[in-house]
This record gives structure tokens, sequence and C-alpha cells, in this order.
């Protein structure tokens, strides 16, 4: 008797493994869960990959429109004869006088701000410089003429590091340049 109750276990244990042949429904679950969570963060990872590179094009698109603007604004002021200021909606438009009855005039915009250079007949160009980051205005006294760039927030943006307000400061009829980050 002692042995057919010992035969009858071991065959219940072979005939447990040996019925086995396939993968039990609690697995079949984990490796679902599993491969659906490595799924969402897949592609969380990759919505947050393309926001940084957007915000990244952003950034170097607004420096290279704050040092285009930069460097037109500095040339402009010191070529010019005189400086005039009219207020606008968005802030101060600048006038400047330049030889051969020719003006400049640069204005805030909305994103950016508007170079308009005219003849007495004409209008010979008119650049648009693009800043989504910055907002621009111009101020002066004096021969010192200022542009100033004040960091704007946007909140449908990829939080980036706080900007810096940056001032270009231009002497009429001199070829120094200040150029100077942190607070105006």
């Amino acid at each position: 008797m002692f042995q057919s109750h010992n035969q009858s276990r071991s065959s219940t244990a072979r005939s447990r493994t040996t019925r086995r042949s396939g993968i039990s429904l609690i697995e079949m679950l984990v490796v679902i869960s599993l491969t659906g969570t490595i799924g969402v963060l897949t592609a969380q990872t990759m919505v947050l990959l393309i926001r940084l590179g957007n915000a990244s094009h952003d950034q170097t698109a607004e420096a290279i429109a704050c040092e285009r603007l930069g460097r037109a604004f500095r040339r402009d002021v010191h070529a010019a004869e005189a400086v005039e200021f009219k207020p606008a909606e968005a802030g101060a438009a600048m006038t400047l006088h330049l030889p051969g009855e020719m003006t400049i005039t640069y204005e805030p915009v909305e994103n950016g701000a508007r170079r308009t250079q005219t003849a007495p007949a004409a209008v010979i160009s008119n650049d648009e410089f693009v800043l989504l980051l910055h907002a621009a205005s111009f101020q002066g006294e004096g021969n010192a003429v200022e542009l100033l760039l004040t960091p704007v927030s946007s909140s449908d943006r990829v939080s980036v590091p706080s900007l810096p307000p940056l001032k270009v400061v231009a002497i009429r009829g001199s070829d120094a340049l200040h150029t100077t980050g942190g607070a105006p």
C-alpha cells in the first residue's frame, strides 16, 4: 500500500509536467503588460525628443536673428546723422536719418522687429527679424542708442533655461560696439 501511494504521487507529478505544453494565461498577461508599458514609454520619449529638437531649432533661429538685428542696428546707428523716436503701439519706433535723405526705421512688431530703409521716392528694403523668444525695443539719449531684447515666456514651448535680456548700445557716428547680457 505504501508503494502504491508513492507511485500514484509520482504519476500525478509526471502527468502535470507532461500535460503542460504551452504558456499559462498569467504568463501571457505579464508579457502583454510589459510590452504595452515599453511601447508607451517609447512613444513618450519620442514626443519629448521631437519637442526638444523643435526648441533647439527655435533657439538657433533666434540667435541668428538677434545677431543679424544687432549688426544691422549697429551699422545703421553709426552711419546716422540724426535719430528720432516715435511712439508706436508695441513700443517706440526709431528713425535714423542718413546722408542723402535716406532714412531707416526700426519698429517693434509682433514676434520681432522690422527695419525699413527708404529713399525720398521709394522703399529700398524691408527686413523682418523674427524673434520668438525676445521682444525688441529701441531707446536712446543723446548720441547713444540702445536695442533692448527682453525675453518673453511662452507656455506652448518646452521649458528652456531662462534667457538673459540683451542690450546693444551703439554710438551715433562711432565704431564702438557695446554688447551686454543681464539686466538692461
